[in-house]
């Protein structure tokens, strides 16, 4: 049963890159993913969505309960409406430390898309990082999630005619489990008399927190969304994330990111916060390890 609910998720996927994005242009995702080495920070957000319409319409229709051969239970991770089911995180393979994040890779084409499965014990937590040029379309599969995320500005030309400072690039000595590496800038030290920002600092703006569920299914674009950090809730979750196109350490790397308030502009229109995102090495207390669950990852 897992087997044949992964094939018709990956039908689904495949028949997304046959899908013509705009009725004036015959673009497809191959095409779009293709045309850059940037991603698709180029393309407008009304092309992606109409683009990656299918593959929402596909994580939507998971039978997640089938997927990961849940077992219902009367209190556990809620599954949906009144139904509870029981986490899956002790039973990934190998086994690691208590509070640990998981990783299940399902599928992956190279430059066009990965797929995987995030597995999070109760209250853990996904610190803040980017997508690169990237959408990013998500289906919770089981459990809650808070969910804070940032549109990253479009205008980023104004951040080093003041604020610019050279310091020291450091390797991060974590090694990201699924062939992904994490960048690693060490932030500047507080300056008295002015704010100070290390190279590869942004401006972005803050959306609300808000709180995902099973079967809750979100999209993130190049621009809107692009960031976010998780924190699951007290049963944990489980979440499907497909990326177009993949992280790769040329084009494409994570970067994690603290938050600096913007205390000299204004909120715009929509009523976002505005703030700087600071680059910054992967969190001491995070880890995130590859493994495999029953049959999910095991060829991975």
């Amino acid at each position: 049963m897992v087997n044949e609910v992964l094939a018709n998720l990956k039908q689904q996927l495949f028949g997304a890159f046959n899908h013509v994005g705009s009725s004036h242009h015959s673009w497809t995702l191959p095409e779009l993913l293709r045309s850059s080495e940037d991603g698709l920070a180029h393309v407008p957000i009304e092309i992606l969505a109409k683009c990656i319409r299918p593959v929402l319409d596909g994580l939507q229709s998971i039978d997640a309960e089938s997927l990961l051969e849940l077992e219902r239970i009367h209190k556990g991770a809620a599954l949906s409406d009144g139904i509870s089911v029981r986490p899956i995180h002790p039973q990934i393979k190998p086994p690691c430390a208590e509070g640990t994040v998981r990783y299940i890779h399902l599928s992956d084409m190279q430059g066009q898309y990965s797929m995987g499965i995030f597995v999070f014990p109760p209250h853990s937590k996904i610190p803040l990082h980017d997508h690169p040029g990237m959408c990013v379309l998500s289906r919770v599969l089981y459990g809650s999630l808070q969910r804070l995320s940032l549109d990253l500005a479009r205008d980023q030309s104004q951040i080093y005619e003041t604020n610019h400072i050279e310091t020291k690039e450091e390797e991060s000595d974590s090694v990201c489990p699924w062939n992904m590496s994490w960048n690693a800038t060490a932030p500047a030290a507080p300056q008295p008399q002015r704010q100070m920002f290390p190279p590869g600092t942004l401006r972005a703006y803050k959306n609300r927190v808000d709180h995902l569920q099973a079967p809750d299914c979100t999209a993130l674009y190049p621009f809107e969304g692009n960031l976010h950090e998780f924190i699951a809730g007290p049963d944990g979750a489980a979440v499907l994330d497909v990326l177009f196109p993949p992280y790769d350490e040329q084009h494409r790397d994570c970067t994690f990111y603290n938050i600096v308030e913007n205390h000299d502009e204004m909120a715009d229109s929509s009523h976002q916060e505005s703030c700087w995102i600071v680059p910054t090495g992967q969190p001491e207390d995070f880890h995130c390890i590859s493994g495999h669950y029953q049959s999910l990852g095991a060829d991975c």
